[in-house]
């Protein structure tokens, strides 16, 4: 569950760019020769590209943090975090008197970052029913610095959002009327893919 969004879309990708990418604007023009309005649609188109896009992914796009419930360890007394764990904020646990505590717990560094992460603990909780996990998620922005490579925002998962963004403004109703459509090989779900997470119960 995502409690807050830490970095807005346009700290990725600018409307500047979302425009170029619809041919909206040329290389030379300034991006204040788009109305307003039109400017808060490019907006919001996307901010539903980058939804969709972590949808597909499985964990927010954007810096984010996060909440995982979990209802018990798995076999080897360890939790996994199926998102792009950028931190660990805190790991609770209810005891038996209902009391929020916080857990002694250590980074297993199993598949960190890319592939979600394992959490073990240096003592069990009590009472494993319920552990609460917050986590910082999702990719840096280019532009920060001191950061490791793979946090950054990476270029085919900026392309996959654009082309969303492209599809989003050119079909603006549910019916195409008239026209034959077909996938191209190379689509937004074929960047994306090498950066979903799935999980499998």
């Amino acid at each position: 569950m995502i409690l807050s969004i830490v970095n807005s879309a346009d700290k990725y990708i600018t409307i500047r760019e979302v425009a170029t990418q619809l041919r909206l604007l040329s290389a030379n023009e300034d991006v204040n020769v788009i109305p307003v309005a039109e400017s808060a649609h490019l907006s919001y188109i996307l901010d539903a590209a980058f939804d969709t896009a972590s949808e597909f992914l499985g964990y927010s796009i954007r810096k984010a943090n996060a909440q995982y419930i979990f209802k018990g360890l798995l076999a080897d007394n360890t939790i996994f975090i199926p998102s792009r764990v950028l931190s660990v904020t805190s790991v609770q646990y209810y005891d038996s008197q209902g009391t929020l505590q916080t857990a002694d717990y250590i980074d297993t560094g199993l598949q960190y970052g890319e592939r979600g992460m394992y959490i073990g603990f240096n003592s069990l909780p009590t009472d494993t029913s319920q552990i609460i996990v917050k986590v910082v998620e999702g990719f840096e922005t280019l532009t920060e610095a001191d950061v490791d490579e793979w946090t950054k925002f990476k270029a085919q998962i900026r392309q996959a959002i654009l082309m969303i963004c492209s599809n989003l403004y050119d079909n603006r109703q549910d019916d195409v009327i008239g026209t034959t459509t077909n996938k191209i090989p190379m689509n937004s779900e074929y960047l994306l893919e090498p950066f979903a997470i799935r999980v499998f119960v």
